[in-house]
C-alpha cells in the first residue's frame, strides 16, 4: 500500500492525542505515516518519549490492577513445571478409574478428574508458553 501524497498536512491536522494514539498500534500504520506523525509532534515541541511513557502512566493509574507478569509474582516456568506432569497424571488416574469403575459415581468422579488434569495441562502448557 503507497502513502498518500498529502500525508503530512493530514498529520498536521490531528491533535497530539491522535498523534500519539499511532505508536500505541504501529503495525495498523505504514511506516511513512509514523514518521510523519513523529515529524509532526517534533515540529509542535512535543517529546514523543515523554509522552508515551506519560501515557503509559496514565493507563498504569487507570488500571492498578494490572501488572507485568515479574511484577505480578508469576513465574511461568513454575505454572509449567506444575500444570503439565500433574495435568497428566490425574488424566491417567482418572483413565484408569474410568475402565475400572463398577458404578456411574466413580466413573463421573474418574470424568471429572480428567477433566480437571486436561485444565491443569493446558494451564502447564500456556505457562511454558509465556515463559
Amino acid at each position: 500500500m503507497k502513502a498518500p501524497d498529502n500525508l503530512h498536512s493530514q498529520m498536521a491536522q490531528k491533535t497530539d492525542e491522535q498523534l500519539l494514539s499511532m505508536f500505541n498500534q504501529p503495525d495498523d500504520w505504514l511506516p511513512e505515516a509514523l514518521e510523519a506523525a513523529r515529524v509532526e509532534l517534533r515540529r509542535r515541541g512535543t517529546d514523543l518519549e515523554l509522552m508515551t511513557s506519560a501515557n503509559t502512566a496514565a493507563e498504569t493509574e487507570e488500571n492498578p490492577n494490572h501488572l507485568p507478569p515479574e511484577e505480578a509474582g508469576i513465574n511461568f516456568r513454575q505454572q509449567a513445571a506444575i500444570g503439565i506432569p500433574i495435568g497428566y497424571i490425574l488424566q491417567i488416574f482418572g483413565g484408569v478409574l474410568k475402565l475400572h469403575a463398577k458404578n456411574a459415581d466413580i466413573f463421573y468422579g474418574a470424568l471429572f478428574m480428567g477433566l480437571v488434569g486436561l485444565g491443569l495441562l493446558i494451564w502447564g502448557c500456556a505457562g511454558y508458553a509465556e515463559g
